[in-house]
C-alpha cells in the first residue's frame, strides 16, 4: 500500500513538472510574440514577424523537449550527435530543396516579397 502511494506520488509530480514545462513554453513564445507585434519596427513587414516568431517558436519547444527527456533520464548527447549525422546525410541528399529555402530567405531578408503578395511563374 504504502509502495503504491509512493509511485502515485511520483507520477504526479512527473506529470505536474512536464505541463509546468509544456505552460512555460507556451507562455514564453506567445509573450514573444506579443512583444513582437507591439513593436513598430516590425509593422512595415508581416514577414520578419512570422519568420522570427517561428524560429524562436521551434527554438523554445526544442529546450522544453530537452529538459522533459532530460527528466526521465533520457541521455540526450548521443541522440544530438545522431540526429546531426542524419542532418548532414539529408542536406547532401536534398540539396536543391535546401538551396531553394536559402533562396527563399533571401527574398524575405531583401524585403522583395512579402506576405500577400501574389508571385506569377511563367512555366515553359
Amino acid at each position: 500500500m504504502i509502495i503504491m502511494n509512493i509511485i502515485n506520488m511520483t507520477t504526479t509530480v512527473t506529470l505536474i513538472y512536464i505541463l509546468l514545462i509544456i505552460i512555460t513554453a507556451i507562455l514564453i513564445t506567445r509573450a514573444i510574440a506579443f512583444l513582437m507585434n507591439k513593436m513598430n519596427r516590425f509593422h512595415k513587414d508581416m514577414t520578419a514577424i512570422y519568420l522570427i516568431r517561428d524560429i524562436i517558436t521551434y527554438i523554445i519547444y526544442f529546450i522544453a523537449l530537452v529538459a522533459i527527456l532530460q527528466f526521465f533520464g533520457i541521455n540526450l548527447a548521443g541522440t544530438l550527435l545522431s540526429l546531426g549525422i542524419v542532418g548532414i546525410a539529408v542536406s547532401f541528399a536534398a540539396k536543391d530543396i535546401i538551396s531553394n529555402l536559402f533562396s527563399g530567405i533571401i527574398l524575405i531578408v531583401g524585403k522583395s516579397v512579402k506576405v500577400g503578395d501574389t508571385v506569377e511563374i511563367n512555366d515553359p
